[in-house]
């Protein structure tokens, strides 16, 4: 019985630790901010061929 209560222990300790080490890891938060800019505007080769695949613009005439 005391080995199961201490094995419980160490596993809430250690999920405890994880949740601080992903919280505070910044590193880990500029790679997660990164990866939604790119699935909200798409990756920079795929604005370059939309770009690319839109008609010219009607410029202003003087």
């Amino acid at each position: 019985m005391k080995s199961q209560s201490k094995g419980r222990r160490h596993g809430a300790v250690m999920m405890i630790g994880m949740f601080f080490a992903n919280l505070f890891d910044p590193k880990k938060g500029v790679a997660t901010e990164q990866i939604a800019t790119q699935r909200r505007i798409g990756s920079e080769a795929n604005r370059f061929a939309q770009a690319a695949a839109a008609p010219p613009s009607r410029g202003t005439r003087p």
